[in-house]
């Protein structure tokens, strides 16, 4: 039984060359021979002859370009000078070509250029035009509310505020859309829309205004003050304020 186990087991062997025994166990005292350490090349661009040899590259490739042009490109001089007989040569098949254009070419070159600085000017004067109606809707506006601060502080002093300009502050931070309306774009005052903002900031601010009566002494040197013109009066000067701001 024995002898016929090895043979078995060395024709198994044979047929598939790896032992059949157990490869768990110990196959003898073998050395383990250690893995060299993985070295990573430098990149390309860092070695020494890397500009060198790329110099080199594109001295053969100009040279064998020469070459084919039937150039003499041995030595550094030689490609020097076909480089400068192909620079002039170039030159002068420009020369020729524009010495052989006919007037109706030079003419629609000429018409080209002169399109494309139309263009380019067109294009500057749009810019300024722009800027110009920019910057007169903005004197348009800096005038309107001018007129409409003068019509405020008219009416406000009218209806007896101390510190007219103060009202006018008071409006355009709390009532600015109301306040845009009270002048129309023909410069006329709407009365009932100014009476009822100048009402709106003596509510909301009534230490703001004081009543004044004919005859009654002020904080001037004592004096009386003049008696209060008449509503249609005051009216007239808002008015006459407010045309001057839109001019």
């Amino acid at each position: 039984m024995t002898g016929k186990t090895n043979s078995d087991d060395q024709a198994q062997t044979l047929e598939t060359g790896t032992p059949t025994g157990d490869l768990s166990e110990p196959q003898g005292d073998a050395p383990q021979t250690p893995m060299p350490p993985v070295i990573t090349p430098a990149p390309l661009h860092e070695h020494p002859d890397f500009k060198d040899r790329v110099a080199q590259a594109q001295r053969a490739g100009q040279r064998a370009l020469l070459t084919a042009l039937g150039y003499e490109a041995e030595t550094t001089e030689d490609m020097a000078r076909a480089q400068q007989e192909i620079a002039s040569l170039l030159g002068d098949a420009r020369q020729q070509r524009e010495a052989r254009m006919t007037a109706e070419e030079r003419h629609a070159e000429q018409i080209s250029a002169l399109t494309s600085e139309r263009d380019r000017l067109q294009r500057e004067r749009d810019a300024f035009k722009q800027a110009a109606e920019t910057a007169e809707q903005a004197l348009a506006d800096f005038k309107a509310d001018l007129a409409r601060g003068a019509a405020v502080e008219v009416a406000a002093a009218s209806a007896g505020a101390s510190r007219p300009a103060d009202v006018v502050m008071w409006l355009r931070a709390n009532r600015a859309a109301a306040l845009a309306q009270i002048v129309g774009e023909d410069g006329a005052v709407d009365d009932e829309h100014l009476t009822a903002l100048v009402d709106a900031g003596r509510e909301a601010r009534p230490e703001w205004f004081v009543t004044r009566t004919p005859g009654s002494p002020s904080h001037d040197g004592a004096k009386a003050p003049a008696a209060p013109s008449t509503d249609q009066a005051k009216m007239d000067l808002a008015r006459q304020q407010a045309r001057r701001g839109m001019r």
